[in-house]
């Protein structure tokens, strides 16, 4: 069966060949076939050729029979097979009128094979002369217009087939063509009559992309003459066509789009394809997918952008990265973890191609970094997506296959977000997000295309703001001064600056806020802007200081100017009013809106203003309308007046205080004496600033006795104003009379007058006047008084208020501005003169440094109150070597003084005159130090028996009559191998006393560092001392009260009384060692008893002997506790005989008995019988 097929297909191709040139072109159609299966055979005819499976006919049985028969075999599938010999098989390919036996199934590709043929070799009823193609791409269509020039040669219905690859939108042409679809693409263009024909047709062919680029490919029919114009969006694009075509300049060309025009030759194809210029295509064998990690984040009005692009490069390698974000977007930076070469940006439409540069190429993975930033306009904006062809929403990569990722989206705390339209993304939990995106995030999606839409909305978190506000209004004379304290707590959001609608006519004065940065009043209405340094969150204050002028008027009507913050969720506040006295405010209840009372505490004052309402408020509007009523004037007084009596001259002075309430005035009147209205003086008090100066004084004609002045000052006057009326009376001296007779002078009180007019009338009387007058007098004097006038009254000096309570006698009276002046007749005696200390010592201190030489260093320091003011007489100890002299911190020099009866001080002294001037009072003491060397005999040590005297000289003030010292230390400081032994007349030491100083006496005390602060006591002290050398020697303290001349002191050498005083009771102990210990305790206790007796009258000097007795005192001891113990551990010896025991006679003896036994036996009671 196989041997035979291939013959037979051979013939048959053959066959067809070799008949189809004979063909004419105009031959008619052949006539229809038949097919005929029958039982006997199977037959079919071709084009005359007949293929069968059984002989022919014609054939006899002779001729079968001569020829080889050929074996026919039957398959299981019923199929006859017929075996021809080999040797007939040239005959039977050569023979034309042969016949072949093959399956159906390839008879019927032939036949088609063959009526293909014949179609083609028909006559041309209609021909394409030229073809036109115009091609736009539209996102992802490209609209094809095709026009065709057709020649129509048949004469009716004439048929053109032509296959187009797309979908026909549109016909236009003459309306004798028409259009028939007859298969797959397939097409037929229909002429009713000949002739020439245009015919446009619109196809929309798909737009598909691939790693090269997008392209559009559609089948057309072949044209001898084809043209093609192509047009794409974009600009710098390059556009390939297959096949390959000779382009056409093109003259030219749209901004947005990329032209192309090109004649194409007889294809049944046209591909088209296209990429930007801008980058180099990868190779087609590079193959990659990215995985985009996006994190939005918005603050601060911008949206910041972190994209990591991760490649997976599946096949190649990966020279060259390209992006695309949109046109916004500026470009932070741009890393990687494979080197970069370079990276550059490209526009593209609306978006913006970032081509990074590899410096090496990348084979398996690849993490690209990209970080933008753009201004948020509005409150939407696009989180990511790429549509096709289309503008880029976020950063996403090209060149890939696939592109899936995360978006996370994170915001400030002073935003909310809200997603406004989502598409082809997917939210995902927190836990599914990579490590890198990991944080605060408000959303986190997911995509796998990046044909998404994601869109978002952030709006600013509206603060909340709650205030506390205070505000507080003072009335004065012609303005209203008011203060807004508001203290803002603002929450969820900060604030940049804060608004206040400001009242029309108030004017703003300061504005304080810790952090405010400016503030301006601008806008209609006003508008207070309070700039802050920065966003602030929490508490704010703000403190609005102004006023709002109120005119001249008396009375006037205004509601009270409340400033108004803006855009707060809620205010709470509190309104005080405060008014001067001279000020009446009254409140228009009916027209009250919005504010409700609240309890005032009339003691509450700001200045001389007092709280005259106080309101509260919870909701705006809030309108307190008031009317404002100026008081008239009131005018009071106070006067003073101080009358001081010496022996020639009476000095007055009165201090006349004017109280002036409700409104100012600067004209005031005063009544004086006429005998004292030429020599009175009117001033203002020295350094009172508070009251108005001075400006004209005028003294009108003397009516009645009286003078009345008017005196004016600089500028008008409210609340106090003080002056000082003064004069001097004199006294007459009388050379005859006698110094003690008394003397009378009569003193009448200045009288404060109201104010009056051109007419003499009153127009501002003094409503209340209150006066003092206070007596005082000179030392000598002795002086009686007595007051003329209703309402005086004596007083107790202590009672005084307007004047210091100083003085001897003391007046008091209210009077009205009608009443007569008060006059005071003052009787005046002179005393003898009695002598006074001058001179008071209240601390003495004197440092005294001996030695066993000669010489001792002396530093005398003295606290000091002394009526002298020029100079003080001392005296110093005779032949003295002065090193310095000092009052307080000042030196001063020493003058030797010639004084009469210096010789009753003593001749170890010499008189010396001391500079005592200073600027302080007498009454402030001061310190006065003096330090000097002086020649001491006989000296310390200057002795056979190593114990003496000392007589140390000390510095006298004054002359001793005239001065008192109230306490005096003296300070001596001696080697430590001499002690100084007992108290000095009328000295006291300072000791260390304890429980047992009664029976072992005191140790003296060495501190002496509280000694200087002592004499001191805050008084300046000299620095410049010259050296007082303390070193190696020990103090003593003294103290006496009332001041003496010198001092005398024991001393003894500590060494050799030590001896003495120890040897003196070892040989006592040594005396009483052979004595029982009841004789030793005796004197033991005689002696203590002795020692107590001494330690009563000087307890420092039981002490030093007790201390140079100590070691004698521990060896008797010793010495009688040895005997004792070897005398209790002695052996008996055997020397002595024993002696024989006293015999007693036991016989009884008779003893004298007085009274004898028995006399008195009978008064002893009788036994009772039975």
């Amino acid at each position: 069966m196989r041997r035979s097929f291939f013959p037979v297909m051979l013939l048959l191709i053959l066959t067809g060949a070799t008949t189809a040139p004979r063909l004419e072109a105009q031959q008619p159609p052949p006539p229809p076939i038949a097919e005929t299966i029958g039982d006997g055979g199977e037959t079919a005819s071709v084009g005359g050729t007949t293929v069968s499976t059984k002989s022919n006919s014609a054939d006899t049985p002779d001729q079968i029979e001569a020829e080889s028969t050929p074996l026919v075999e039957i398959s299981p599938t019923g199929e006859r097979i017929i075996y021809v010999p080999f040797k007939d098989l040239s005959g039977t390919l050569n023979d034309p009128q042969a016949e072949v036996v093959l399956p159906y199934k390839e008879y019927r590709k032939l036949l088609d094979l063959w009526r293909e043929q014949q179609r083609e070799n028909r006559a041309v009823e209609a021909l394409i002369t030229s073809a036109s193609y115009t091609a736009t791409v539209e996102g992802d269509m490209a609209r094809v217009t095709v026009q065709l020039a057709v020649k129509v040669v048949g004469e009716s219905w004439s048929e053109l087939p032509i296959t187009l690859g797309g979908a026909v939108g549109k016909l236009t042409a003459n309306e004798n063509v028409l259009l028939k679809g007859t298969g797959n693409n397939q097409y037929s263009l229909l002429f009713i009559e000949p002739g020439q024909y245009d015919v446009e047709l619109e196809l929309a062919v798909r737009v598909t992309q691939s790693p090269d680029g997008r392209e559009f490919s559609f089948v057309c029919p072949p044209v001898a003459v084809t043209s093609l114009d192509v047009t794409v969006p974009k600009q710098d694009q390059d556009i390939e066509i297959v096949p390959n075509v000779v382009t056409v300049p093109v003259d030219a060309m749209d901004a947005d789009v990329t032209q192309i025009k090109a004649n194409v030759g007889a294809t049944n194809q046209i591909t088209v394809k296209w990429h930007p210029q801008a980058s180099l295509q990868p190779e087609m064998n590079l193959l990659a997918s990215v995985n985009n990690q996006t994190l939005v984040t918005v603050e601060d009005g911008l949206v910041h952008t972190d994209t990591w692009l991760v490649y997976d490069i599946l096949r190649g390698e990966m020279e060259q990265v390209r992006a695309v974000l949109p046109q916004g977007h500026r470009i932070l930076d741009v890393s990687s973890d494979g080197r970069i070469r370079s990276w550059k940006t490209a526009e593209d439409g609306d978006n913006q191609i970032v081509t990074i540069d590899l410096l090496s190429p990348a084979k398996e993975k690849l993490t690209v970094e990209l970080h933008t930033e753009y201004k948020l306009d509005g409150n939407e904006f696009f989180a990511a997506g790429h549509q096709d062809e289309g503008a880029a929403n976020g950063i996403h990569a090209l060149d890939v296959v696939r592109e899936s990722g995360q978006i996370a989206v994170r915001h400030s705390p002073d935003l909310t977000m809200s997603v406004v339209e989502q598409q082809g993304v997917v939210r995902i939990e927190a836990a599914e997000v990579v490590q890198r995106l990991q944080g605060n995030n408000a959303y986190t999606f997911k995509f796998y295309s990046p044909n998404l839409t994601l869109r978002l909305s952030a709006k600013p978190v509206e603060p909340r703001v709650i205030v506390s506000h205070q505000a507080q209004f003072v009335f004065e004379e012609d303005e209203l001064k008011f203060t807004n304290t508001l203290n803002y707590n603002v929450e969820r959001a900060g604030v940049f600056e804060l608004l206040l609608n400001v009242p029309d006519g108030v004017v703003i004065d300061t504005v304080d806020c810790g952090q405010m940065r400016e503030y301006n009043v601008a806008g209609e209405p006003r508008v207070l802007t309070v700039t802050l340094n920065e966003r602030t969150l929490g508490q704010i204050g703000l403190r609005i200081n102004g006023h709002v002028d109120l005119g001249d008027g008396t009375e006037s009507n205004l509601t009270l100017p409340l400033i108004e913050p803006q855009s707060v969720e809620r205010e709470t506040g509190s309104i005080f009013v405060y008014a001067k006295e001279s000020m009446e405010v009254i409140t228009d209840t009916d027209n009250l809106q919005g504010a409700q009372p609240l309890p005032a505490n009339q003691q509450s004052r700001v200045g001389e203003a007092v709280l005259t309402s106080a309101w509260s408020f919870t909701r705006r509007p809030v309108t307190i309308p008031v009317r404002t009523v100026r008081k008239p004037t009131r005018l009071s007084a106070n006067v003073a007046t101080t009358i001081d009596v010496q022996p020639e001259l009476t000095h007055v002075s009165t201090q006349l205080d004017y109280l002036i309430e409700y409104s100012g005035i600067d004209t005031f009147r005063v009544q004086v004496p006429e005998s004292v209205s030429e020599s009175v003086r009117i001033e203002l008090e020295p350094g009172d600033s508070a009251s108005a100066p001075i400006k004209q004084k005028t003294a009108g004609d003397p009516a009645d006795g009286y003078v009345v002045w008017t005196i004016l000052t600089q500028r008008e006057v409210t609340g106090r104003q003080r002056f000082i009326v003064s004069y001097d009376l004199t006294t007459e001296a009388d050379e005859e009379a006698d110094a003690s007779e008394e003397r009378s002078i009569d003193v009448e009180a200045v009288r404060p007058l109201g104010l009056v007019n051109d007419d003499g009338d009153t127009t501002t009387p003094i409503t209340r006047i209150k006066g003092e007058v206070a007596v005082k007098k000179d030392r000598t004097l002795s002086i009686t008084a007595n007051a003329d006038g209703d309402d005086v009254e004596r007083i107790d000096i202590r009672e005084l208020s307007l004047i210091p309570p100083d003085g001897t006698l003391a007046y008091r009276y209210f009077r009205g501005d009608a009443a007569e002046p008060v006059k005071v007749t003052i009787t005046s005696r002179t005393f003898e003169i009695q002598d006074v200390v001058s001179t008071v010592v209240s601390r003495a201190l004197v440092e005294i440094v001996t030695g066993e030489d000669a010489e001792a260093t002396y530093r005398c320091r003295f606290q000091i109150k002394t009526s002298e003011r020029q100079r003080l007489l001392v005296y110093l100890p005779v032949n003295l070597e002065v090193l310095g002299a000092f009052l307080n911190d000042r030196e001063i020099k020493l003058e030797k003084a010639e004084v009469e009866n210096s010789g009753e001080i003593g001749e170890n002294w010499t008189p010396f005159w001391v500079n005592v001037a200073r600027p302080e009072s007498s009454e402030e003491p001061f310190l006065l130090t003096f330090q000097f060397l002086w020649t001491v005999n006989p000296t310390l040590g200057q002795s056979q028996f190593s114990r003496g005297e000392m007589v140390l000289p000390l510095p006298i003030l004054g002359d001793g009559e005239t001065s008192v010292v109230q306490e005096l230390k003296v300070a001596i400081w001696v080697p430590e191998e001499y002690q100084l032994v007992g108290d000095p007349p009328n000295f006291e030491l300072a000791v260390r006393r304890n429980a047992w100083s009664h029976l072992f006496g005191s140790p003296h005390s060495s501190a002496t560092n509280h000694l200087e602060s002592w004499v001191a006591e805050n008084l300046k002290v000299p620095s410049g001392f010259a050296q007082f050398p303390t070193e190696g020697r020990v103090p003593y303290v003294y103290t006496n009260l009332g001041g003496v001349n010198e001092i005398q002191v024991n001393w003894w050498k500590t060494v050799p009384m030590t001896v003495f005083f120890s040897i003196a009771v070892v040989v006592v102990g040594l005396i009483l060692l052979g004595t029982s210990w009841e004789n030793k305790l005796g004197i033991l206790l005689l002696a203590g008893f002795v020692a107590a007796l001494v330690g009563l009258r000087d307890s420092h000097l039981l002490h030093a002997s007790l201390q140079a007795a100590s070691f004698g005192i521990l060896v008797t001891l010793a010495l009688w506790l040895m005997r004792t113990l070897f005398a209790m551990f002695k052996p008996a010896t055997d020397q002595t005989p024993p002696e024989e025991p006293r015999k007693y006679n036991p016989k009884p003896v008779d003893y004298a008995v007085i009274p004898p036994p028995g006399v008195f036996d009978h008064l002893k009671p009788k036994p009772k019988e039975g």
